[in-house]
This record gives structure tokens, sequence and C-alpha cells, in this order.
């Protein structure tokens, strides 16, 4: 069951459904640099990573159009993710690179097929959401993954 928030403005609801936290992804895949250990992951799984960050910034914007009385998009369903496709392998690979990068513990990337790693529920092979509608109706899209992975590598290997 997916974890998710409702905002209530006025007439105006905003519900988002959070998808697996790519912080968190980030975070273990240090935990398993520091280890030593090979990181197996799926690379034929794809989807668009999002920064919490810029996600949150994006929601605040539009309940502020409404606030302002601005009726575009109420009532209506939008896809609001980051820019750019990538496998879980890619992330993975990225941010391992990133922590090259910064000299810190960085793990071997391999990557594996979705029958390697058995999960509970099956996972979609493409899940890369079209965002043009928002793009559309709000002006704005998120930034590209490889554009924010770096600081939040950064924000992780500093504790914060």
């Amino acid at each position: 069951m997916p974890e998710f928030w409702i905002v209530n403005l006025r007439d105006a609801c905003v519900e988002v459904f959070r998808a697996p936290d790519v912080g968190q992804r980030v975070y273990t895949e240090r935990t398993v640099a520091r280890r030593g250990d090979v990181l197996t992951v799926v690379d034929d799984q794809h989807g668009r990573p999002t920064s919490a960050l810029d996600l949150a910034g994006a929601l605040v914007a539009i309940v502020d159009r409404w606030h302002c009385g601005d009726d575009v998009g109420l009532g209506a369903t939008y896809h609001l993710a980051g820019s750019g496709g990538a496998s879980w392998f890619d992330l993975a690979a990225a941010t391992m690179e990133e922590c090259r990068r910064l000299g810190a513990p960085a793990a071997e990337v391999r990557p594996i097929g979705s029958s390697e790693w058995p999960t509970r529920a099956s996972r979609p092979h493409n899940s890369i959401l079209d965002c043009s509608r928002c793009e559309r109706d709000f002006g704005f899209q998120l930034r590209p993954w490889r554009e924010w992975l770096p600081a939040i590598v950064q924000r992780i290997l500093r504790g914060v």
C-alpha cells in the first residue's frame, strides 16, 4: 500500500503518493559501499528519479497559485516527476560514481534483471511518467536527476 499525504486548501485537494524514497536508496547504497560489498541493481525497470526537495517546491508553488485564486488544474490529476528516465542501475551507478568523485567509499555496481531480484509485487519495466500536462498547465518541470544527484549525495555524506 502506498504511503500518501493529503493537503486540503479550501476546495483544492492535493494527494501525493510517495514512491520509493531516492534519498533513502542513496543512503542504503552508501552503506553497502562502506562495507565493500558488490551492489547488484535491477537494470530493466525504468522510471523518473525525483528529488523530494524539488517535488515539495513544485507542490508548494502549485498550492500557492490556487491560494491566490488561480483555478488552473483544480480537480485534475497530474503526474509530476523528475526529468529524464533511468533504471535503478543507472541511479546506483551514478551515485557510486559521485561517491568516488568526492573521495567517499563506493561499491562496484552490477546490473541484474528483474527476474534475479524477486519481490512480492511485480514491477513494471517502464514507469516513466508523462508529466507534459503539468508542464503545460503550470509552466515548469522538475530538474533532471543527474542535475540534483550530486547535491543529495553530498548531503548524505555530510549527514544532513
